[in-house]
C-alpha cells in the first residue's frame, strides 16, 4: 500500500495536481490512500507540532496493513514532516519522498514575489 500524505492526490487523474508518472511509480507499491496534509500554523510552537503529528499519525497507521510491504509518502511543511518521519520510523513504517527537478520563475509584482513552479517527477526516495 502507498499512503499518499500530501497536498496533491496524485491517484485522482482529475486533478490538476495528477502526475502520471508519480502515480505509476506509486502505483508500484500496490493500493494508493490519499490523506489530506493539514494546515500547519505558522505560529504553533513544538507541542502544537507534536499534537497534531499524533492525530495524523493515527490517521495514517489506521491504513497500514503490513509495516514490511506499506510505504507513507510524506510531503509537506518540514517541522510537522520531520516529526512524523521520526515518529513512523520507531513503529517501523517506511517513508519516502518524491523527488523532482523544479523550474521556478520569479516575478516582483506590487512589491511582492509571485513565484511559478514546475515540477518534474523522478523518483521516491527513503527518508
Amino acid at each position: 500500500m502507498f499512503i499518499n500524505f500530501s497536498n496533491h492526490d496524485i491517484s485522482d487523474s482529475d486533478s490538476k495536481t495528477y502526475i502520471e508518472e508519480q502515480a505509476k511509480a506509486a502505483s508500484a507499491y500496490g493500493e494508493i490512500v490519499f490523506i489530506k496534509f493539514p494546515h500547519v500554523d505558522p505560529m504553533g510552537d513544538e507541542d502544537y507540532i507534536q499534537a497534531l503529528a499524533i492525530e495524523n499519525i493515527e490517521k495514517i497507521m489506521a491504513h497500514i496493513i503490513d509495516k514490511a510491504h506499506d510505504v507513507v509518502h510524506i510531503m509537506g511543511e518540514l517541522n510537522l514532516v520531520y516529526k512524523m518521519v521520526s515518529m513512523l520510523k520507531e513503529l517501523g513504517v517506511t517513508c519516502i519522498a518524491s523527488t523532482t527537478t523544479r523550474i521556478a520563475e520569479e516575478d516582483l509584482v506590487k512589491g511582492k514575489v509571485k513565484k511559478e513552479s514546475e515540477f518534474e517527477f523522478h523518483r521516491f526516495r527513503k527518508y
